[in-house]
């Protein structure tokens, strides 16, 4: 039984669709709510989301270090700003970002794509709305991790990009605490 939700979920994640140039339409998706395995509710903005009940946030000190990191990177494809992190003994993350441009929707194209898979192993690419919100998730894979980046698509000025870093060795495991945690997502 829970092969086969790992699996499910799985499909979830990998649906590709690359070939679109613009979404022109975004499926709801709906994740399994699981209480046991969130706690605290983040704020962001105008959005909220439950963390994954193993994350503490990172210590100021290192957070600091890894913000001014991102903050400055000049090679990054997207300006943005580290907002919050997160993390748990088996060296997942969760980061939240602002996207400091506008129009990203434009910008999540083959260009984006490419550069993506100029420097990992592999890389797929899904639309879907997740109560209300519209999401572009690239699965980032390398040899030893994988990345879930959901970028929050919003009609403002700000957006969102939310990342999941996964050692590889425990994604099958974590899959069902992102989809608990993703299940809690909402704006307003």
């Amino acid at each position: 039984m829970y092969k086969n939700i790992v699996l499910c979920v799985s499909l979830i994640f990998n649906i590709n669709c690359t070939g679109k140039t613009q979404p022109e339409n975004f499926p709801e998706l709906i994740f399994r709510n699981n209480e046991d395995l969130v706690k605290a509710n983040i704020q962001f903005s105008s959005y909220n989301i439950r963390l994954i009940k193993t994350f503490n946030p990172i210590a100021q000190k290192s957070f600091d270090v890894i913000k001014n990191k991102v903050d400055i990177d000049t090679l990054s494809y997207f300006k943005k700003n580290l907002i919050s992190g997160f993390t748990d003994s088996s060296k997942t993350s969760f980061m939240i970002s602002i996207i400091n441009q506008k129009n990203i929707i434009n910008r999540l194209d083959q260009e984006f794509f490419k550069y993506l898979n100029e420097f990992n192993d592999e890389v797929k690419k899904t639309y879907y709305t997740l109560n209300g919100i519209k999401i572009i998730q690239y699965q980032i894979i390398n040899t030893g991790y994988v990345n879930l980046k959901l970028f929050i698509i919003d009609s403002s000025d700000k957006n969102y990009l939310l990342d999941y870093i996964i050692p590889k060795a425990y994604f099958n495991k974590y899959i069902r605490f992102i989809e608990a945690s993703l299940s809690t997502l909402t704006k307003g």
